[in-house]
């Protein structure tokens, strides 16, 4: 349950209270895009509508510096409470379905953030993700894995090798990395051959992590998808995954899209 006991008027109110304040913050400030970073206009307000809401409603999250200091959660919440009273149709009125929505959506934000404050502010308690056996393969498999779709610069074909990556992007994928690796204990890594630049990135920093010694290559359950497609050009896609993830096998492995009627 939320310690925020108010009605759900009063939250929804927060909400937009929240969305109001970031909006005035930034009426009169340059436009600044960055897709590389959170130092962009849109991520900016974001965060600051999170900032404003958790608050007013969940303090305590601020006081854990693990979690009040990530930003890219932080532009995720105000990114959620936009979508939120965007549905709703941005009015305080709770009574009819959409209002009901949008409150226990929010609410559903508030209990998020006051487990992960709580259980990342105690070591001796660390946040580990549960493991379970993955069908008759005999993998422990983390409940929570780590998706790689948007672990990339762009959509496309049009990054050749780590020259044309961005440095601060990568960076920041290696940090989530040792965070879902050494602290989460998510080791399954999920990529694929068509999303975008994500397996050369990924390939880069599986090897620094590797020649940190922090994991082994055994440790990890790292697994891709090809899409369908004839057999000479399957294998040769294949064996670009591998090539651009550095790895020589992977440990799972799935026919990516089957979902159209000539599969």
């Amino acid at each position: 349950m939320s310690s925020f006991q108010k009605d759900n008027e009063s939250l929804i109110l927060v909400a937009i209270d929240a969305v109001a304040s970031a909006e005035l913050d930034f009426k009169d400030k340059p436009q600044v895009v960055d897709p590389n970073t959170n130092a962009n206009t849109s991520n900016l307000e974001a965060i600051s509508i999170a900032r404003y809401f958790l608050s007013n409603t969940v303090p305590d999250y601020f006081s854990n510096d693990n979690v009040a200091h990530d930003e890219d959660r932080l532009v995720k919440i105000g990114r959620s409470i936009v979508d939120l009273l965007t549905m709703g149709g941005n009015n305080d009125n709770v009574q009819d379905e959409n209002g009901n929505i949008v409150s226990q959506g929010l609410r559903h934000i508030l209990q998020l953030c006051e487990v992960l404050s709580r259980v990342s502010a105690d070591p001796s308690n660390p946040l580990k993700v549960p493991k379970v056996q993955f069908g008759k393969t005999g993998l422990d498999m983390p409940m929570v894995t780590l998706g790689t779709m948007r672990f990339q610069q762009t959509w496309g074909q049009n990054i050749h090798d780590m020259r044309d990556i961005n440095e601060k992007g990568q960076q920041n994928l290696m940090e989530i990395l040792r965070h879902a690796i050494l602290n989460l204990g998510i080791n399954h890594i999920e990529c694929a051959r068509s999303y975008g630049s994500s397996e050369l990135q990924m390939g880069e920093a599986l090897q620094q992590l590797f020649q940190e010694g922090c994991v082994k290559r055994e440790d990890l359950i790292i697994q891709t998808k090809v899409n369908a497609m004839k057999a000479k050009d399957f294998r040769e896609t294949l064996d670009k995954s591998l090539s651009l993830l550095q790895v020589d096998y992977v440990d799972l492995f799935s026919i990516h899209g089957l979902n159209l009627q000539y599969h």
